[in-house]
This record gives C-alpha cells, structure tokens and sequence, in this order.
C-alpha cells in the first residue's frame, strides 16, 4: 500500500538508461522515493510518489525495480501496448534545500492539477 524505496542508481549514458542497485558504490547515487497506492483494480493502480531525492529516471526505474513498472514504459519494463506511458505529475512542491538560482522564486510554490485525465481507467 506504501512504503520507501531506498536505493542506489547507477546512470549507462550511452544507453540513456539507468540500474538501481541495493548497495553503494564509488558510481553509483542514492536514490529515495516514497510512494502510496491511491487506488488499484489488482491489475493497475494509481499511486502518489513523492521523490525524496531527485535523479533522471528515479520513478520509472524504482517501480520498474520492484516490479511495478509504469504502464506503458517500454524502457523500464511497461511491456503493456498503450498510445502513452502513464507518468503524470498531478502535483508539483518546491523545497529546496539548497539555492536553486534562477528558480529560487518557486521555493514554498505548490502547482496542482484538479484531476489525472486517465485515472479513471483505473475503477
């Protein structure tokens, strides 16, 4: 139903692809991503993930690790024939940690769509 996943993400730039890996290594870049299922119909569900740190490719190749792939994504494991892979941000929050430079003025913003256009394919 939810949970965090705590690994480690290990970028292929030739192959535009990236590993999670269980343990840590001098290439590797920690990876964290909290997740929460919404809703499922045992065969899809829409979840709430929430990236606790920020890496390319962190969703898709999480859920793809744990055998919950996007549906769609043939990259990652979505073997499934859609017109879209089902990766849709419904909200955005800004907390940096850090300064972000030009982006500083989105700091505390939150953006939010009122409803994902597909989740109801999910009943």
């Amino acid at each position: 139903k939810e949970g965090v996943l705590h690994h480690y993400l290990d970028k292929d730039s030739l192959q535009n692809k990236v590993r999670i890996q269980k343990e840590k290594t001098a290439s590797n870049k920690e990876v964290i991503t909290k997740y929460r299922v919404l809703k499922t119909d045992g065969r899809h569900s829409l979840i709430e993930a929430e990236l606790l740190t920020g890496r390319s490719h962190q969703i898709r190749a999480h859920m793809a690790y744990i055998g919950c792939p996007i549906a769609g994504d043939g990259k990652y494991g979505g073997k499934e024939k859609r017109k879209y892979h089902a990766l849709y941000s419904y909200q955005l929050c800004f907390a940096f940690k850090t300064d972000a430079g030009n982006l500083n003025y989105l700091n505390g913003k939150t953006f939010q769509v009122e409803k994902v256009w597909f989740q109801d394919e999910i009943k």
